[in-house]
């Protein structure tokens, strides 16, 4: 089975609630080898029927090696004994061009609740492979909202040629190849060609689902320990595996039988995991009873009144594991400062065109193209977000103005507040006029890049005063004169105050921008967070 794909199960999971999924819900509005993500099963979760693959075999004219097998594994995942989805993959032997390889084929379903709101995200990978391990193409689709992210690869020389489309939309780039990198199932070839052993370690290359950028997979095999699974005790190698994707590390443990075969994925930062099953078991309805918007506020112990008019809030903050200070990001608005005890202060400022001004020494980066132009997900040029983006302000020339008008439309515009979409695209947004706050941010940024104002999202944590404590968030950043100003369309405002703590931003430029909110996922269930004075 493929502990690869599965793993990306739990980093839709987390980007759903940290690109927006877990926003400030209705009621507080103001006016080589990669392991898998998995979920931690309660003692008492629903026991499967089975705890086997199901494979079915048909040997190719290559002879009778691991490679020349139909296999097909089911797995089923949980999270704090809520079955929320499943995984599903089939390898079997094809033929391209005459030449012998492996053709993958992996789907899952992930169904999540969020503020009380079921949220459905469906993922599709096809790859084709040699025998061997070379990538010859691929096909990826991810469905969290309205549309569906495709992206098309093909291996040309060392390039590997991409061609992403969504909503009409399309972009078209290159990745630098090497001969030794892996495709999305490395994992799988890996360990089925060579099982590990206690005490070996493994580091390889491969492209990561999703993402569809190339990292790093370091595989650690500890030990031979007794693993539970739905079926009994068993004796399973403990994979410890990191994989390594930009400024990431995504941690999570792989348990293996002697021929490298995964039966259990427990990821470290979600708490998610899966189990090899049956195909009824693993389609099986999810038990429900756990949400991923509710139960991932970092609670504070102390108020913070009229959050969003504040001036400056300092915090203090502490992961329980792990560094902390290069999980914020450093901007005109926020400041992090090292503390001795293994924490931060960050200091949060309200910022607006003269106010403060540029502070010395202090590095502002300037917009990019990819933060002026439409891209696949930020449709600035679609006809209806253009039509939006024009309506108001008509004869105004001045940026902060029209950037203010246009947060207060789009609050004005989406009147239907809720959570069953994970991470729809701005011209998703602009017909359906419904959403979180990650339809807020992305059609407002879309808005102002289509009234030639620079514009990006952020993504980090804002104060939800009904629980006491911060919620993943998603807003906007606009390029007004000299500086990025953040906007937030979910408040209309006219700009945030001190109450939104930035660990990330992104231009949204094709599927490399689901990698740039990933430092997000190492916050989750570890951050801890104290106000230490509030102006």
């Amino acid at each position: 089975m493929n502990a690869q794909a599965s793993r990306w199960l739990a980093v839709l999971a987390a980007l759903s609630i940290a690109a927006g999924s877990a926003c400030t819900p209705r009621g507080d509005r103001p006016s080589e080898d990669r392991d898998s993500p998995t979920a931690n099963a309660a003692a008492d979760r629903p026991a499967p029927a089975a705890a086997s693959a199901t494979p079915a075999s048909e040997p190719t004219a290559g002879g009778g090696d691991r490679n020349s097998q139909r296999e097909e594994t089911w797995m089923a995942c949980y999270i704090n004994g809520s079955k929320i989805g499943y995984t599903h993959l089939v390898m079997e032997p094809a033929v391209e061009d005459g030449r012998a390889c492996l053709r993958f084929s992996y789907d899952d379903e992930l169904k999540i609740r969020r503020f009380d709101t079921e949220t459905v995200i469906r993922t599709r990978l096809t790859s084709l492979e040699t025998a061997d391990g070379q990538l010859l193409s691929f096909r990826s689709e991810m469905q969290s909202g309205p549309g569906t992210m495709a992206t098309e690869g093909r291996r040309q020389g060392d390039q590997l040629q991409l061609r992403t489309s969504n909503q009409g939309k399309v972009d078209e780039h290159a990745l630098p190849w090497e001969p030794h990198y892996g495709g999305f199932f490395a994992d799988q070839l890996s360990l089925r060609r060579q099982p590990m052993r206690p005490g070996e370690s493994r580091r390889l290359r491969a492209l990561l689902p999703v993402l569809n950028l190339v990292g790093e997979v370091r595989l650690e095999a500890t030990a031979w320990e007794a693993t539970d699974l739905p079926s009994g005790s068993r004796q399973l190698l403990r994979i410890n595996v990191t994989t390594v994707a930009g400024a990431a590390q995504l941690r999570s443990v792989l348990w293996t039988d002697r021929d490298g075969r995964p039966h259990k994925l427990k990821d470290l930062q979600l708490g998610m995991e899966a189990l090899v099953t049956t195909r009824e078991e693993a389609q099986e309805a999810g038990s429900g009873g756990y949400d991923l918007g509710f139960d991932t506020i970092v609670r504070v112990d102390r108020p913070l009144p009229d959050a969003h008019r504040t001036r400056r809030v300092v915090y203090r903050a502490a992961l329980k594991d792990g560094e902390v200070k290069s999980l914020f990001a450093e901007c005109l608005a926020q400041t992090v400062r090292t503390l001795d005890d293994d924490a931060v202060e960050i200091a949060v400022q309200a910022v607006r065109p003269d106010q403060p001004p540029s502070v010395a020494g202090r590095k502002i980066e300037p917009p990019t193209d990819a933060d002026r132009t439409a891209s696949t997900m930020l449709q600035s040029d679609d006809p209806v977000v253009l039509q939006l983006a024009q309506a108001v302000a008509v004869d105004e020339s001045d940026a902060w103005t029209i950037a203010r008008v246009l947060e207060s439309e789009v609050k004005k515009k989406i009147r239907l507040k809720n959570y069953s979409t994970a991470m729809a695209t701005a011209a998703e947004v602009a017909r359906s006029l419904e959403g979180d706050c990650t339809e807020h941010a992305m059609l407002l940024a879309a808005m102002c890049r289509a009234r030639g104002i620079p514009a990006r999202v952020a993504i980090g944590l804002v104060y939800y005063p009904s629980a006491g404590g911060f919620a993943y968030h998603m807003w906007t950043e606009a390029w007004i004169a000299d500086r990025w100003i953040p906007l937030d369309a979910t408040l209309g405002l006219g700009g945030i105050g001190g109450a939104h703590l930035k660990l990330a931003h992104s231009s949204m430029q094709g599927t490399a921008a689901y990698a740039e909110l990933l430092p997000v996922i190492q916050a989750l269930g570890r951050l801890q967070l104290e106000i230490l004075s509030v102006e």
